[in-house]
């Protein structure tokens, strides 16, 4: 057996080691995000080509299958900030965006940098990687 000392204290944690971190709720990050534009892509592209003709009915079964697992996620995500912020935090629900004030007022009122960070890292990864992948291909046919 080996004795814990209750005693000690944070003396010996590093600088800055104790700075509030926001950890997120899961399937709102970037990975998330992909999900969900992914869905909204099929989503849109199966219209296209079922406007064209040539849809299947089993796609559009995985479609609605993945449209409702972005829709549960979404209104999880809402009902937990929701929840959060009215019982937890006590903090008045933000009213709907009437305001004229432009983007920035709406990005610090609304708080929007969680979804913005993440979004343009995620358009920043893609980017990226299509780079590469464009840079390759053309590297392979020289």
């Amino acid at each position: 057996m080996v004795r814990v000392d209750t005693k000690k204290t944070t003396f010996d944690l590093r600088k800055r080691s104790l700075i509030p971190m926001n950890i997120g709720l899961p399937g709102t990050g970037i990975g998330g995000l992909f999900y969900l534009l992914s869905v909204f892509y099929i989503l849109a592209h199966e219209l296209y080509i079922t406007i064209r003709g040539k849809s299947s009915i089993k796609r559009w079964k995985l479609i609605r299958e993945q449209t409702g697992i972005v829709i549960t996620m979404i209104l999880m995500a809402l009902a937990s900030n929701y929840i959060l912020s009215t019982y937890l935090f006590n903090k008045k629900q933000v009213p709907p965006m009437t305001s004229n004030r432009g983007f920035d007022y709406a990005v610090h009122y609304y708080q929007l940098h969680p979804i913005l960070i993440p979004i343009t890292l995620l358009f920043a990864v893609l980017f990226l990687t299509q780079l590469v992948y464009i840079t390759l291909k053309i590297k392979k046919r020289s």
